[in-house]
């Protein structure tokens, strides 16, 4: 699987409607992924087991690394980037 830097609030948010996340595990995935909880931490807060944390978190991190290179963004994850948009004359 390809790596990226971490990823931004919005982007956490698009990959949570494109994966269909639902509470408590995206508040968990939140924790680990924005805030930089630990898994347990994050499933002890949200009262579900560290493995559906984990696999939680994997679930963004893969879909976010998909998403990433699908557009060829190694860069800086698309952030503060303007893209040069043709035109029509």
């Amino acid at each position: 699987m390809l790596r990226y830097g971490p990823m931004t609030p919005e982007q956490f948010e698009v990959v949570a409607d494109l994966i269909r996340s639902r509470e408590p595990a995206k508040s968990a995935a939140r924790m680990i992924l924005l805030e930089g909880a630990r898994e347990v931490d994050a499933a002890a807060a949200t009262g579900i087991a560290r493995s559906s944390a984990h696999n939680t978190a994997t679930r963004f991190r893969a879909a976010h690394s998909k998403i990433l290179a699908a557009y060829g963004d190694k860069k800086n994850n698309g952030v503060g980037e303007e893209r040069k948009v043709r035109k029509k004359a």
